[in-house]
């Protein structure tokens, strides 16, 4: 399958806005609501110190992972403009599938969410797709050329 070459300039040109865009919005979901405890909601920070205030340690890894995701996001934003496309994309899947997946836990969950682990999902399925767009793009293709003698 063949793409026309103006559909991917389009492709290669939008892909880094949209992921920092979608690396931007997860970050900003992590500081929205995810849950309702008590009368106040609770954001994700807040959430993922319940397990250590209960003394669980197996949820150490993803802790320290979810606290370093807006380093993630700066790192998307950073590669792609340095045009280290690759770098980019894999900072870009790597956040969104976090956000994917914890954003997904806690809608699946019997709590009372907010809108923090639906931002994380949207955002993270824009930002996966865009990633992969970006890996794709990240080499342009050699163009035939007719040498004239």
């Amino acid at each position: 399958m063949r793409i026309r070459t103006s559909t991917y300039v389009q492709i290669r040109e939008i892909a880094p806005v949209v992921a920092s865009g979608a690396a931007l919005a997860v970050v900003v979901s992590m500081f929205l609501g995810w849950f309702k405890s008590g009368s106040r909601m609770r954001n994700s920070f807040e959430m993922f110190r319940i397990p250590q205030q209960l003394g669980l340690d197996g949820f150490t890894g993803v802790r320290v992972i979810w606290f370093l995701l807006p380093i993630l996001a700066i790192g998307v934003i950073g590669f792609s403009v340095l045009q280290r496309r690759l770098v980019a994309a894999a900072c870009a899947c790597l956040i969104s599938m976090i956000g994917i997946g914890v954003g997904g836990i806690v809608l699946f969950s019997s709590l009372d969410t907010g809108t923090g682990p639906l931002l994380a999902v949207v955002a993270g399925f824009v930002g996966l797709g865009s990633g992969i767009l970006l890996a794709i793009t990240s080499n342009p293709p050699a163009i035939n050329s007719v040498q004239q003698g």
